[in-house]
C-alpha cells in the first residue's frame, strides 16, 4: 500500500500493528482455552506421556505468536526502508538462542527448549523494533478499523493468506497422520520438508526480499515499462541460481539425505 507521507506511514504501520495485536490476542485466548482439543485433533497418536509433554511446550511457545507477528511486520517496514542487513542478520542471535537452549534441554530440563524459542523469536522482535525506530517508526496506539490503506491491504492480502493457509493445512495434515505412524515419523518429515525446501531458502527468498521493494515501488509510481523489465531481469536471475542448485540436489539427492538424517531416521526412511 502507497502511503504518501510520513506521517501516514507512521499511523498505517501503528494500525497494522494494532490490529495485528488483537488478532494474536485472540489466537492465545482461544490457544489457553481449547489446548486439549487442538493437541487432539493434530497430535492424535501421541500417547498420554507425550501428550503432557506437548501440553506444557504448547502453553509456552504459544506466546511466540506475538513475536513472530510483530517481527514479519517491521521486517515489511525495514525492507521498505532497504534496510536488508537487519532482517537478514536476526537469524544468527536466533540460531545461537535456539542451540543453547538445546543443550540446556539436554543436560538439564527439557523445558528449556521451549522458553528458549520464545526467548529467539522475542530476541528477533526486540532487533527490528530497534532497527525501525532508527528509520522514524514511532509507536502509536492507533485503531482504526476503517482506514482506507488498512482496507486496501486487506483486500490485496485475502489472496495470500488463502493460499498460504492451504500449505500450512497441508503440513498440519500431514504432521497429524505422521504422528499415529511411528516414533520420530513428525521429526522426519520436518526434516524431508526443510530439504524441500532448501533451494527456496537460499535463493528464492533471499532475492525477492532484495527484490521486492523495488518492484512495489515502480508499480505505486506508474512506470509499468521499468515495472515489467525489472520482473523479467529478477525471473532471469532467480533461474540462474535455481537451475543448477536443483540439477545439484538431483544429482546428490542420496548423499545430501546421508548427511542430514542420521542415525535412526535415516534407517526408517530407507
Amino acid at each position: 500500500v502507497e502511503v504518501e507521507k510520513s506521517e501516514d506511514t507512521n499511523c498505517f504501520v501503528n494500525n497494522v500493528i494494532n490490529m495485528v495485536l488483537l488478532f494474536c490476542i485472540l489466537i492465545v485466548v482461544i490457544g489457553f482455552l481449547n489446548i486439549d482439543t487442538i493437541l487432539k485433533i493434530f497430535a492424535i497418536g501421541f500417547d498420554v506421556k507425550t501428550m503432557n509433554l506437548a501440553r506444557s511446550f504448547t502453553y509456552v511457545s504459544i506466546l511466540a505468536v506475538f513475536f513472530i507477528s510483530l517481527t514479519n511486520v517491521f521486517m515489511a517496514v525495514l525492507q521498505l526502508n532497504y534496510q536488508f542487513k537487519q532482517t537478514a542478520a536476526i537469524g544468527i542471535p536466533f540460531s545461537i538462542i535456539i542451540m543453547i537452549s538445546i543443550v540446556l534441554a539436554s543436560k538439564v530440563n527439557i523445558m528449556y527448549l521451549p522458553f528458549g524459542t520464545l526467548l529467539a523469536y522475542f530476541t528477533q522482535f526486540v532487533i527490528l523494533l530497534m532497527s525501525a525506530y532508527r528509520v522514524g517508526f514511532r509507536y502509536k496506539p492507533i485503531l482504526r478499523f476503517n482506514d482506507k490503506y488498512l482496507r486496501a491491504l486487506v483486500k490485496m492480502g485475502i489472496p495470500v493468506i488463502i493460499g498460504t493457509s492451504t500449505t500450512q493445512i497441508n503440513q498440519i495434515v500431514d504432521k497429524t497422520i505422521a504422528s499415529s505412524v511411528a516414533i520420530g515419523a513428525i521429526t522426519t518429515l520436518s526434516y524431508a520438508h526443510r530439504i524441500d525446501t532448501l533451494v527456496q531458502s537460499v535463493f528464492i527468498t533471499v532475492m525477492t526480499t532484495l527484490l521486492f521493494p523495488r518492484i512495489t515501488r515502480l508499480a505505486s509510481e506508474n512506470k509499468m515499462m521499468e515495472f515489467k523489465n525489472k520482473i523479467t531481469e529478477s525471473i532471469i536471475g532467480i533461474n540462474i541460481f535455481v537451475i543448477p542448485a536443483v540439477v545439484g540436489l538431483i544429482i546428490l539427492s542420496r548423499p545430501i539425505i546421508v548427511l542430514y538424517l542420521k542415525g535412526e531416521h535415516l534407517i526408517k526412511l530407507q
